[in-house]
């Protein structure tokens, strides 16, 4: 079986499961194009001539002999679901693997948050992420790996404020970089921010927070290509960061791809609220998340055709924001929560949201009633609905639902969900491969 995951038009990943991934991991390893080594099991240590090695800890500890490990390209290191054993022989000699170009680790959780200082001896590494890992500090001394290419430090998100700390100058070194993925929040010493200036080859940066990062820093990065950032409450800040994004999305060997996310702006002055029309108005950045009071939303004739996808969270509308939001011809996303609108009725009109895929409708709790004309959203794939309590019934046209590839339910109430089961036992209804009702 092939899984696809794709968000919008981009496939994020396709996954082989069952037999046809056990047969290509099968194949893979017969050919010695990679070798997997099992720790929930006694691990084995023939590997032949292969240069790719994956580890899934588990109850053992390993040592690959040095004569195998100087030959390794490409190691991953992944923790799986139970308890696991600290494999302490292969990480106190994980320099053995001196010829390594590329190293994961999946969701490991180092002991006190400390990196094993091994690491920092691989001279060639061009790849190393640390994805849904736990860090307690990024050590200064990755500086040290002048070659790395990408860096992926998006680890764990602790909601206590526990995050990982990065020394405010690490990066000025570290002038081969080309693409940097930050993490959700972070930690800073000495009350400066995280500085960027030194990365002349950057292509992408990933969770760029103003609040944690120099926004003029932004300028000195002449080879971004993508960008995603994050503004919280200061509006000197957002305007810094929108006048960047349009003046490299208006050059051609400028922005690719660009997001914003305003968080806790709450637009109870007209400078404020300004600012949020003028970014609607010039369709830059074209994907955009605005959590915060507004109010009202200018009308569609004052918004630019250019969005791709919108997010709107507390945001308390005094209007429904559909008859606005429909005539954006190229969205492709939208997500309404935490009350972001205060109206009972939504009305989805005929031809409204052509291009929409995905649509996500979360703790909207005055929302009652929703109709959705015939022709509305005609490539909707994505439902999303969650936590509205008062929605206990379908539109009257639910033609818009045989068309979804999936159509997820979540703490709703108990007539919302019995109607969408009763509509789906119908043999004549086309039920989506994924429908998801959950209670929690």
């Amino acid at each position: 079986m092939i899984d696809v995951r794709r968000i919008i038009d981009v496939i994020k990943s396709c996954h082989l499961v069952g037999l046809m991934g056990d047969m290509c991991l099968s194949k893979a390893e017969e050919t010695d194009f990679l070798k997997v080594m099992d720790l929930s099991n006694q691990p084995s240590f023939s590997f032949g001539r292969t240069r790719r090695l994956v580890i899934y800890l588990g109850k053992y500890d390993a040592k690959v002999r040095t004569e195998l490990a100087s030959n390794i390209w490409s190691l991953r290191i992944i923790r799986v679901l139970g308890e696991f054993v600290w494999p302490s022989t292969l990480m106190s000699n994980i320099n053995e693997f001196k010829a390594l170009r590329i190293l994961d680790f999946g969701r490991v959780d180092f002991p006190r948050g400390e990196l094993p200082e091994g690491i920092f001896d691989l001279q060639f590494l061009r790849y190393l992420s640390f994805e849904g890992c736990f860090l307690a500090k990024l050590p200064s001394s990755i500086s040290n790996l002048s070659y790395l290419q990408v860096l992926d430090l998006r680890t764990q998100y602790k909601e206590n404020g526990n995050n990982i700390i990065i020394p405010n100058h690490v990066f000025q070194k570290m002038a081969r970089l080309q693409h940097l993925y930050l993490p959700l929040e972070f930690q800073l010493r000495n009350g400066k921010k995280l500085r960027l200036d030194g990365l002349a080859e950057l292509q992408t940066l990933k969770n760029f927070n103003s609040k944690l990062c120099e926004v003029r820093d932004l300028y000195k990065l002449e080879k971004l290509r993508n960008l995603d950032a994050k503004v919280e409450v200061c509006l000197e800040d957002l305007n810094s960061i929108t006048d960047f994004m349009k003046s490299r999305s208006n050059n051609q060997k400028g922005l690719h791809r660009c997001s914003i996310e305003v968080k806790n702006f709450d637009s109870y002055s007209h400078t404020k609220h300004s600012a949020f029309r003028q970014i609607l108005k010039s369709g830059v950045p074209p994907i955009v998340s605005f959590q915060g009071y507004i109010e009202t939303l200018p009308p569609h004739f004052e918004i630019s055709q250019n969005f791709t996808e919108i997010v709107l969270g507390s945001t308390q509308l005094e209007q429904d924001p559909m008859a606005t939001l429909e005539k954006l011809k190229n969205l492709r996303l939208l997500v309404l929560e935490d009350d972001a609108f205060k109206v009972k009725k939504m009305v989805c009109s005929a031809s409204g949201f052509p291009e929409l895929k995905h649509l996500e409708l979360s703790k909207l709790f005055l929302f009652e009633e929703w109709t959705v004309n015939i022709s509305a959203m005609p490539r909707l794939s994505h439902l999303k609905i969650e936590h509205c309590n008062k929605l206990v019934t379908l539109p009257d046209r639910s033609e818009f639902l045989d068309s979804l590839q999936e159509f997820k339910m979540i703490k709703m109430p108990k007539p919302f969900t019995q109607k969408v089961s009763e509509r789906y036992d119908d043999n004549r209804v086309k039920r989506p491969p994924s429908l998801i009702i959950l209670d929690v």
